[in-house]
């Protein structure tokens, strides 16, 4: 067994293989962000944040 890698009882893919997985969820997610920011950018609206509101709803 390799140190590096825990035990927890479920089989591991190989970390090359594993490697590739979190690269393709980085484009996935990059691309979706992108997606988003060109459609606000378009429809020329503003962020808001949902914190900003959560905030403004507990002060009232």
């Amino acid at each position: 067994m390799n140190q590096a890698t825990p035990d927890l009882g479920i089989p591991s893919p190989s970390l090359k293989q594993n490697r590739g997985n979190r690269k393709k969820a980085k484009v996935a997610l990059a691309r979706r962000i992108g997606v988003v920011l060109h459609r606000m950018w378009m429809d020329n609206t503003d962020f808001r944040s949902i914190r900003e509101e959560a905030m403004a709803l507990r002060a009232a």
